[in-house]
């Protein structure tokens, strides 16, 4: 039997490489925050535009830069622009809601504070399907669902569009993620295909 997998859905992962200094964590750790859908979020939507922040933003703008590149090959002069960027904190018996990002091409997490051994990212299937079948194993294929383990210095990328949540967190240690998103600059579709469209900052 031959497989082949079409039309996959890519969720990357890149690794900061190093500890945070203490400048990062203190303020990725103590932003002023509003009520978000089981967690909190910061007041604070430009996050990544904070100098202190200025070696984080590069590997994440770098990072974007490569998934875009590599996994999209555009054909035009096309690049990602981070537009907005803001930090989740979830405590003992806190979520974060089953969501997608609209008015936004590829989104993405950084985790400054995670543990690999209790915390995840899950994402879903969102298609509808008339029937089911069950599977005795999880796998890629049969499944609805999908979770990684993440920890402190992940980066994950994805499509905006894909459903995604966090579950209950179990543990007395704050989990802190930075989430932002992205929109295209420049050209966009093909004149000839009648898709054309040319985006500025």
């Amino acid at each position: 039997m031959s497989v082949n997998l079409i039309f996959p859905t890519a969720v990357t992962f890149f690794k900061l490489g190093r500890a945070l200094t203490e400048a990062e964590l203190n303020l990725l750790m103590n932003m002023p925050t509003r009520m978000n859908m089981g967690n909190v979020t910061s007041i604070d939507n430009i996050v990544l535009e904070n100098k202190v922040l200025s070696d984080i933003s590069s590997f994440i703008k770098n990072s974007v830069n490569q998934c875009f590149n590599e996994l999209y090959k555009p054909r035009k002069e096309v690049s990602l622009q981070i537009t907005q960027s803001w930090l989740n904190y979830t405590k003992k018996d806190q979520f974060h809601h089953r969501h997608a990002h609209p008015n936004s091409f590829l989104s993405g997490v950084f985790y400054a504070n995670a543990d690999k051994e209790t915390d995840k990212i899950w994402f879903y299937d969102s298609k509808y399907y008339q029937i089911t079948v069950p599977g005795a194993e999880h796998t890629p294929v049969n499944s609805r669902n999908w979770a990684f383990p993440i920890e402190t210095g992940d980066l994950v990328l994805f499509p905006s569009s894909l459903e995604h949540s966090v579950e209950s967190l179990t543990t007395d240690t704050v989990r802190a993620s930075l989430a932002f998103n992205t929109f295209p600059v420049g050209y966009v579709g093909d004149d000839q295909e009648l898709t054309g469209l040319h985006l500025r900052d």
